[in-house]
Formats: C-alpha cells, structure tokens, sequence
C-alpha cells in the first residue's frame, strides 16, 4: 500500500521514496543496520498561526527559527535543526485561499 497512513517500509528497487538533491537527483542514505532512510529537504506544517508552532519546535525540538515572509495568500516561517534539515511553517493570509481551504477540510498538520 505505502499510502501517508500506511507503516510499512517503502518499497526497494525502483519504486524506493526518496527525496530530490537541487539538480533533481534521488537522494537516499544507507541508515543503521544497512535500511535505507529517505532524506527530506524540509517538511511543511499548516497551522491557523505560526506563532502557536514556536514552543514546540523550538522549544521542544531545538529548531532555530531561519527564515519566513507573507507570500501571497499565506506567510510561511521555516526553523532550522542541528545537523540539517528544516521545518516550514504556514499560515492563511487574506480572507480566502488554498490554505484555508486546505485547514477547513483537514484541520493543522503535516501537509
């Protein structure tokens, strides 16, 4: 199945997941005990305010906060992690648009 809510491993071979570097190549390590791991360049996070994040990934999780702007019908904000990698957070601006659509119909979280 290896759906969002399926736990099982990802496929191997050709149909393993992985992430892309920035000239589009797979990129996947070999982890502990030799399993593949994939390797994200971030992670986006929609919540009704951004500032409700702060106390968990900072507090919490160590994240740093790195970067954020409005960007047209939403504001978005990342936090950096020691040794890589990167959270982003997102919030509706505006009356109306994706992401208020996107939270009315699924609620905060992971997207």
């Amino acid at each position: 199945m290896n759906g969002p809510m399926d736990p099982s491993p990802p496929p191997r071979g050709d149909g393993r997941i992985s992430s892309r570097d920035e000239s589009g190549e797979a990129r996947a390590e070999s982890g502990e005990g030799g399993v593949d791991r994939v390797l994200f360049d971030h992670i986006a996070i929609a919540l009704p305010r951004i500032a409700d994040a702060a106390p968990f990934l900072s507090g919490e999780l160590g994240g740093v906060p790195d970067a954020g702007q409005p960007s047209g019908v939403f504001t978005w904000g990342t936090y950096r992690f020691e040794g890589g990698g990167s959270i982003e957070i997102m919030e509706p601006a505006g009356p109306s648009g994706f992401l208020h659509r996107f939270l009315s119909e699924r609620g905060a979280g992971i997207t």
